[in-house]
């Protein structure tokens, strides 16, 4: 191939005008070459020449003849390389293929990485690479090299062959793994964190057991991954220790909160429960089932007994219930209607008076002692149907309560827009709820308990509702003089106790919203805590045990600490 070679320093032909011979026949040859119009122009007017001109110039005839070896040498401008010579005589085509020849050599080759130049294990590969270093502990190298070694040596054994010894063997494998994290980083690492977690899980019940399992995993994963002396590994093994015990506790604590997430999840929503009422109040009318005759004589005697003698002056809705109840007397009556005489008896109750509350109290109990205690003698029809409507009416108070608490909250945020203080509006409302004994014993034992601490607080939400009278939009702080008092006290203590008391508040605000967020689910779940439905999932009972299931497998599976190699554990130590 002719040489190339640069002659970008070359003079024009004539001193004070262009050689639009020369820019003209460039031109030409960067057309030919497929330069870019951009370069094309952008050389025209370095050149101090327009398009225009160029376009108009025209060249000189010339021979056809083909140029003597003493001819004139041709001068391109190539993009990239500047004035460049060509030999007199050489085509348009042999000066475009010397150009690509000689661009191409300069080409800068791939850096080796590893002992290999260019990629060599591809994304699969290296993936691979990666998880057969995550479930070794970083010791896939070694063992690779081992396994190859041992069977060369068998083959040297039986025919003689002479093969490649450990030390080649690990180097040729540590090269794979090395290129394979320069050109597929992530396949690589996505690798090494699935072979990790394909490791059998711990069985570990407390923190302490967990942290242990993830030292001892991590010192053998940080051991096997260090490349390179015995101080090495055992620094390896030191780092590898740490991160193991790090991501132990950082695992337990994500894998209980996904196990407690799923279980408020599990939890059946208001909706759901009154759609699962509805089912099964529809499943015991198609139970057919009915109270017999003698059965509703015996209900309306014993409501008349409890209501005694009448005055519906005294007692007015006593005496509406009981008439209610002498309207059925002397024939058999459904589910249905025996659920909507207990509902009259109920909705009676609100805000009647202490007379009326008593009797109708006493009645409704005798109707929930009817209905919990039916044998078959009572009812005819399927006794089934019973079951369905006991658990109907479950559903259904666990779905009003609900609703209840929920009012509770509106009310309070309304009140709230008024003086500010939703945390205070909402104790107000449980302290109201906690003082009306009649509709207090709607609720369980449990989820009295949890209304009461509403109402109450508590040392530290009481604690932080004084800290929160010093917010700036608290009344007593206003009392103060706009904190004139705290500013005459010094600059920090003006800016300092308004935040602190901002902070306080906003902390006792969403304690106490995290309270009746307990008790609505409480309520929700029929009686259970979060931490009840999780305890009992991972006995793989109950709503919660998918995602307690869900949360075991990241705290048995926590993720091991990747490779830490030689170089970088030297770095550390710089």
């Amino acid at each position: 191939m002719p040489a190339i070679t640069n002659n970008s320093q070359q003079q024009p032909a004539t001193a004070n005008a262009p050689d639009l011979d020369r820019i003209k026949r460039n031109v030409a040859k960067m057309v030919d070459m497929g330069a870019p119009e951009g370069d094309i122009d952008l050389y025209i007017a370095e050149e101090g020449v327009t398009l225009d001109a160029v376009k108009a110039h025209k060249l000189p005839s010339v021979s056809s003849a083909p140029a003597t070896a003493g001819g004139r040498p041709q001068i391109i401008d190539v993009p990239g390389m500047g004035e460049v010579e060509f030999p007199a005589g050489m085509s348009d085509a042999e000066m475009s293929a010397a150009v690509r020849r000689s661009m191409s050599q300069q080409q800068p080759q791939p850096q080796a990485v590893g002992g290999y130049r260019g990629d060599v294990n591809g994304t699969g590969g290296s993936t691979l690479l990666g998880a057969l270093d995550g479930m070794s502990f970083g010791f896939a190298d070694e063992i690779g090299a081992g396994i190859s070694a041992g069977v060369d040596t068998g083959l040297n054994y039986l025919t003689g062959r002479q093969g490649k010894t450990y030390e080649q063997h690990l180097t040729k494998l540590r090269g794979l793994q090395a290129n394979a994290q320069e050109n597929h980083p992530v396949a690589n690492f996505a690798g090494q964190v699935g072979g990790s977690l394909a490791l059998p899980g711990g069985a570990a019940k407390t923190l302490k057991g967990a942290v242990g399992q993830g030292i001892a995993a991590g010192a053998a994963y940080g051991a096997g991954s260090a490349d390179g002396t015995a101080e090495d590994r055992v620094l390896g093994a030191v780092f590898g220790g740490g991160a193991g015990a790090a991501g132990s506790v950082a695992a337990r604590t994500i894998g209980n909160a996904v196990a407690r997430a799923g279980a408020r999840r599990a939890i059946p929503t208001t909706e759901a429960l009154e759609d699962a009422s509805h089912a099964l109040y529809d499943a015991a009318d198609a139970a057919s089932v009915v109270f017999q005759p003698k059965t509703v004589n015996k209900m309306v005697g014993n409501a008349k007994l409890a209501a005694g003698r009448l005055d519906t002056n005294i007692r007015p809705r006593t005496a509406g219930v009981v008439a209610e109840f002498e309207d059925k007397a002397g024939r058999p009556i459904g589910l249905r209607e025996f659920d909507d005489l207990r509902k009259t008896v109920t909705l009676s109750m609100d805000g009647a008076s202490k007379e009326d509350g008593r009797t109708l109290t006493i009645i409704k109990r005798q109707l929930d002692h009817l209905a919990d205690n039916l044998t078959a003698s009572d009812v005819g029809g399927s006794i089934e149907g019973v079951g369905h409507l006991k658990e109907a009416r479950r559903l259904w108070s666990m779905k009003a309560k609900s609703e209840d608490i929920g009012q509770m909250v509106e009310r309070a945020r309304t009140t709230a827009a008024g003086n500010g203080s939703f945390e205070n509006a909402l104790r107000s409302e449980f302290k109201a709820l906690a003082k009306n004994a009649d509709k207090l014993k709607r609720f369980s034992s449990a989820e009295q308990s949890a209304i009461l601490g509403v109402a109450r607080g508590g040392l530290v939400v009481n604690s932080l509702r004084v800290l929160g009278k010093f917010s700036p939009d608290s009344p007593f702080l206003a009392l103060l003089g706009s904190g004139a008092a705290l500013g005459a006290s010094g600059g920090i203590a003006a800016v300092g106790v308004p935040l602190a008391g901002m902070g306080a508040k906003t902390a006792a605000t969403a304690m106490t919203r995290g309270r009746v967020r307990a008790l609505d689910e409480v309520i929700r779940s029929g009686g259970q805590t979060v931490g009840d439905i999780v305890r009992q999932g991972r006995l793989g009972q109950g709503i919660g045990a998918p995602a307690a299931a869900r949360g075991q497998a990241i705290t048995d599976r926590a993720l091991l600490p990747l490779a830490l190699t030689a170089a970088e554990l030297e770095a550390m130590r710089r």
